[in-house]
């Protein structure tokens, strides 16, 4: 699509980063609750997404600030970026490295998912040329 071929970049002390095991918690606690059997499933799901399939972050100055991950379904979710670093830019940025990265390991285009409250992510999928495809359990699911 000709959104993929305009130029982007980021703010100068931040960089495109992999996730790793130390992102590991950074990423679980953004999605804790109350209760410990989920934190503790989603603390495992979140390593195994981190430790086995393509991930993306952005760090300033060293730390963790926004991430993007690959699902066990193949899905692309878990898009964050810490609040006093939002408005630059950086999920898109995060989106656009995450599906080319996606394109050329699969040769298929990505599908996404943001649950229907996240109106920032849906608006963000689809002024990038995503289209909602389906609503399943909450879940919006967008495909290019």
């Amino acid at each position: 699509s000709g959104k993929e071929n305009r130029s982007y970049t980021i703010p100068t002390d931040y960089e495109l980063c992999t996730l790793n095991e130390d992102d590991v918690l950074t990423v679980s606690n953004k999605w804790r609750k109350g209760d410990d059997a989920a934190n503790s499933h989603f603390l495992k799901e979140t390593s195994d997404n981190i430790l086995n399939r393509p991930s993306v972050g952005i760090r300033h100055l060293g730390r963790l600030v926004a991430w993007l991950c690959i699902h066990s379904s193949g899905t692309v979710g878990q898009l964050h970026v810490i609040s006093e670093f939002r408005g630059q830019e950086l999920a898109r940025v995060l989106l656009r490295e995450m599906s080319k990265m996606y394109r050329q390991t699969t040769g298929y285009d990505p599908i996404l998912y943001a649950h229907k409250s996240n109106t920032a992510a849906i608006r963000l999928f689809e002024s990038e040329g995503f289209i909602r495809e389906a609503f399943v359990d909450q879940k919006m699911f967008f495909k290019f």
